[in-house]
């Protein structure tokens, strides 16, 4: 991969990156009014941010140009590389990409994206990795986005996604908000990159706005708690170990739910319809039985 010379280390540059297929970006100074653009990169782009937030510091709006390959076809991988320290950019525009990836940097970095924009509607596949931790902020609206992967993300990942689309959370903790229907949405790995058994170890929880998407958490810590809010019919709700609070309006007749071991099953008075309860008493899950009328284990 040639790397470009040419580097942003100011705001408000053009970088032209004809013949390359790599560059970076570390703005010294950089607000969330700086936007630094990159033109021309090979079909396999990649851009490393090898600045962290100092203060207020940030690396501002970074805007990703037509590439030299046919649109749609192009990735783009964006490598949040900073020595040390975590790495804000006010928005990310990709242009014409099939694939994104975006790399997290160290163990504590609590890496932030503003907003994730893809210009011509053309990305289907979100790609997370890495040891840090990522957040995007705003919700993501793209109709062309249809998987987002982030089983080899040891960190946590923040996301809210509002077209119907596949998720594989991430394995150090989720939060996760889908809003389309049909969505699937997966937590936890048989294997990490080496082939070897790994665990969910940190807190999931999942907002589910859409009916009919089906969630699984699988290889949960015992001693992890989560949290699933489904807030639709039709969902089916598949858990491990671990204390998963999980909630949901009935809509009668339609839910169906399947539990683990550590959740509790009562039928809904009323009803007479299943309902999961959490465990303990006092929990935020009291959906309303659209029949009875009624709060669920009242």
């Amino acid at each position: 991969m040639a790397v470009s010379a040419v580097s942003a280390t100011v705001a408000g540059i053009v970088v032209d990156d004809s013949g390359f297929s790599e560059d970076t970006l570390g703005l010294v100074g950089g607000t969330a009014a700086s936007t630094n653009t990159y033109v021309n990169l090979g079909s396999f782009g990649q851009i490393d941010v090898t600045k962290a937030d100092v203060g207020l510091a940030q690396q501002g709006n970074l805007v990703i140009g037509v590439q030299q390959g046919p649109q749609g076809t192009d990735s783009f991988q964006l490598n949040l590389v900073p020595a040390a320290g975590s790495v804000t950019l006010n928005s990310l525009t990709v242009t014409s990409d099939d694939l994104v990836t975006i790399v997290t940097g160290p163990a504590a970095a609590l890496d932030t994206i503003g907003t994730f924009t893809d210009t011509n509607n053309t990305v289907a596949s979100l790609v997370v990795s890495g040891a840090g931790n990522l957040a995007i902020t705003n919700p993501i609206s793209d109709a062309s986005l249809t998987s987002v992967d982030a089983h080899l993300e040891t960190g946590s990942l923040a996301i809210n996604v509002a077209s119907k689309v596949s998720i594989v959370g991430a394995l150090g903790g989720d939060t996760i908000v889908a809003s389309g229907a049909n969505d699937t949405i997966s937590v936890g790995s048989t294997t990490d990159q080496t082939g070897t058994l790994v665990s969910i170890t940190g807190a999931v929880s999942i907002t589910a706005n859409g009916s009919g998407d089906a969630i699984t958490l699988t290889h949960e810590l015992a001693g992890g708690t989560n949290f699933i809010s489904a807030a639709s019919g039709g969902d089916t709700i598949t858990v491990d170990l671990g204390t998963n609070n999980i909630g949901w309006y009935l809509h009668h007749p339609r839910a169906t739910r399947t539990t683990g071991p550590r959740a509790a099953v009562r039928d809904c008075v009323g009803c007479r319809r299943y309902a999961e309860l959490p465990l303990r008493r006092g929990n935020l899950h009291r959906g309303w039985c659209s029949r009875a009328g009624q709060r669920r284990g009242q």
